[in-house]
């Protein structure tokens, strides 16, 4: 890293004007860990090349990488207006959401602002790529956590207060989102087989999803998948 930074910086001072060299000693500096040098780079080639769509994309693999998911969040609107149909960039955007909604340190708002983005983006993707097993995991498996979030605050609630009527409302919900999560989940399964790693937590997700939702049948199919899966 050390080399690659002092010949880019040579070809920088010949000088060589091109956004792919402040992008590559981005890289650099980032491989060695020095993640603010790295944006110092990149920040400065925004500043040269605002329209550049590659350096967008640098800029927003950076907040990525260092977690910095608001500053990951306006950028990527800004790539977004720039590239409307990329699927990719979507599922990026509802990632992103995804983890500000599992950010313990957000209050309960701004987690929910964060999940209804999330799943607009995740969809949105899977308009544009139906067969997108990442989003389609994603997105089933976060509606169906935010089941998870529902049921356990009705739990809670319900050892307080002992109000069997509420809990009942509550149940109806958790269980009407836990159904929405399904067909998502189940596209998943059906875009791979058990050669991909992402098989044993497609079966595992659905595994739940039957067992809570009660579907005998359909936790008797995919039981025979998870014993094969233990088997294996």
């Amino acid at each position: 890293y050390d080399r690659a930074i002092d010949i880019y910086k040579r070809v920088l001072a010949m000088p060589y004007e091109k956004a792919e060299v402040y992008t590559s000693l981005a890289q650099a500096y980032s491989g060695k860990g020095e993640e603010d040098k790295a944006l110092e780079y990149i920040l400065e080639a925004r500043k040269k090349w605002p329209g550049d769509f590659n350096v967008l994309i640098a800029e927003i693999n950076h907040y990525l990488q260092t977690g910095n998911t608001d500053a990951a969040k306006n950028t990527l609107s800004l790539a977004a207006e720039q590239d409307p149909d990329n699927p990719s960039l979507h599922f990026a955007i509802g990632a992103n959401y995804n983890e500000m909604y599992n950010d313990s340190l957000r209050t309960p708002t701004e987690k929910q602002e964060a999940y209804i983005e999330s799943v607009k983006a995740y969809k949105r993707a899977i308009e544009l790529q139906p067969d997108y097993f990442d989003a389609l995991y994603n997105l089933g498996a976060l509606i169906f956590n935010e089941g998870i979030r529902i049921f356990v605050e009705a739990d809670k609630q319900l050892s307080k207060d002992m109000d069997f009527k509420k809990y009942g409302l509550a149940e109806t919900k958790f269980k009407e989102i836990w159904k929405e999560a399904q067909p998502y989940l189940e596209q998943a399964l059906a875009l791979i087989d058990e050669s991909d790693s992402n098989y044993y937590f497609a079966v595992a997700s659905l595994r739940e999803m039957y067992a809570r939702t009660n579907q005998p049948e359909k936790l008797e199919e995919i039981n025979k998948l998870w014993e094969k899966i233990k088997k294996d």
